[in-house]
């Protein structure tokens, strides 16, 4: 039971991750998350960086590790988001909370993906197989007559 209020306690903090940095610049993106990091001193959390996008790793034990990594364009701007859990439930968690971000008006496509409002155009997928407890959210690039096609199937 203390396990898992601690890592409850331990991963509260990390709420509103989800789509927050989707189309903003990686300098901006780096410079919030080392700001988190700075504020947040008593969570190992680490910072790294490939030429394209920026990993947040948070250690814990075994059943506790997330990793939140920011992938970004040619014009260095962010289109894809991957958060990656240890956990089936603590997954769930981040998924929930993404959902439930009313200003995106998500909405169930199919069993492993969700579309927001068109004009958001993103899209939450989740892995079909189930084995990774993962989802992405990407910035996508459809038009007002894809977007229709997609959301008409399923009115």
């Amino acid at each position: 039971m203390t396990h898992i209020i601690l890592l409850l306690f331990v991963l509260l903090p990390f709420s509103g991750f989800t789509q927050k940095y989707i189309n903003k610049k990686k300098a901006e993106v780096e410079k919030e998350l080392a700001q988190y990091i700075k504020k947040n001193k008593s969570i190992n959390a680490t910072l790294s960086e490939t030429g394209t996008s920026l990993a947040l790793n948070i250690a814990g034990t075994a059943t506790q590790q997330t990793s939140f990594v920011y992938f970004f364009d040619n014009e260095d701007k962010c289109r894809l988001q991957k958060t990656t859990a240890s956990c089936d439930s603590c997954i769930t968690k981040y998924l929930q909370e993404a959902l439930q971000q009313e200003k995106y008006k998500w909405r169930k496509i199919n069993e492993n993906q969700y579309i927001s409002s068109f004009e958001h155009k993103l899209m939450i997928e989740t892995p079909a197989d189930g084995k990774e407890f993962s989802f992405m959210i990407l910035r996508t690039d459809w038009s007002k007559i894809l977007y229709d096609m997609i959301t008409e199937t399923k009115q």
